[in-house]
């Protein structure tokens, strides 16, 4: 799935773009990615709805870590 992250970082796609990236992927790995393009979505799937939030967590610590590695450059 490390490839299909990309996704989240492809701001210069549309969002229809973006849900072709997934393509291919496994149906928890698109349900994943689309809740991940679409925060307002009602996720269903408590497994589903961890994962997601796992991953917003995550690039959340991941920016907060980038930013400050920016002001000590």
């Amino acid at each position: 799935m490390g490839a299909r992250i990309d996704l989240l970082e492809q701001a210069n796609l549309s969002e229809d773009e973006r849900l072709n990236l997934l393509d291919g992927a496994d149906e928890q790995v698109r349900e994943i990615g689309k809740a991940l393009l679409n925060p307002d979505q009602t996720i269903e799937n408590p497994d589903i709805k961890e994962a997601v939030e796992s991953i917003r967590r995550w690039a959340d610590e991941t920016k907060q870590i980038e930013e400050k590695q920016r002001l000590y450059v």
